[in-house]
């Protein structure tokens, strides 16, 4: 009989990774309206929503698609149990920060908005960090 268990990641992080897919999908879906509508925005726009797009420019756009993307990739990789992946995922989330800043500037709750989930991810992937091949200091007590 086999008494071997394979170890699964918690539900904390399978929840962070569904919340984080579907936030980015509609993203995604965002960014590419807003490029394939960009003129029309800029005719007849007035409001919230027209003033958080006035502050995408193209580079931008193309720079946050790319970012979301990879993130996706990261979260597979982090389900998959791939230390690579926790790297890939707050290497993204850095990226996504700053272009975050230099889109709204000092905006404290951009800032907060943005580390949230990343922040709640540090926190499972840390309780986990034995499965994705971090060391785990017993020793000291």
């Amino acid at each position: 009989m086999n008494d071997f268990q394979e170890q699964k990641v918690s539900i904390g992080i399978k929840i962070i990774a569904i919340l984080t897919w579907l936030a980015d999908a509609f993203l995604i879906f965002g960014l590419i309206s807003f490029l394939a509508l960009k003129d029309t925005i800029n005719k007849t726009g007035s409001g919230l929503a027209f003033e958080t797009f006035k502050k995408l420019t193209p580079a931008i756009t193309i720079i946050l698609l790319f970012v979301i993307t990879i993130q996706v990739i990261s979260l597979i990789l982090i389900w998959r149990k791939n230390k690579i992946g926790v790297f890939i995922y707050f290497g993204m989330t850095l990226i996504n920060l700053i272009t975050a800043f230099v889109k709204n500037g000092s905006n404290i709750k951009g800032i907060i908005t943005n580390l949230l989930l990343p922040c709640l991810m540090a926190f499972f992937i840390y309780q986990q960090r034995e499965l994705f091949g971090f060391k785990v200091n017993n020793d000291s007590y």
